[in-house]
């Protein structure tokens, strides 16, 4: 998840499908130590994907928040049904700080 933030923020675009798709990655990585071995190693193997494909315990929404060298931002929230399929997106502009209080 940190990669793919990565690499979109060096790709200069501000296409948010990209950070969405990050988000609904449901696959394990395969690199690290099991996290039940004690371990410095920050690279450790997760229990868990990032996106959770579970009708009682699974990931329910994905939310990304973008701010601008100006303040200006946008929250965008995708919610997802007990099968893991979207069915809802919300955008919300906003100002930071609030224009008119400066």
């Amino acid at each position: 998840l940190k990669g793919a933030l990565l690499d979109w923020l060096h790709s200069e675009s501000d296409e948010m499908e990209t950070l969405f798709a990050a988000l609904a990655d449901d696959t394990l990585p395969d690199i690290g130590i099991h996290p039940t071995t004690p371990s410095d190693v920050a690279r450790e193997a997760a229990d868990t994907p990032v996106f959770i494909r579970h009708p009682f315990y699974g990931t329910r929404c994905s939310t990304v928040v973008a701010i601008d060298a100006h303040g200006n931002g946008e929250i965008m929230e995708r919610r997802f049904a007990a099968d893991g399929s979207a069915f809802g997106d919300t955008r919300i502009g906003f100002s930071f700080p609030p224009q008119g209080t400066e």
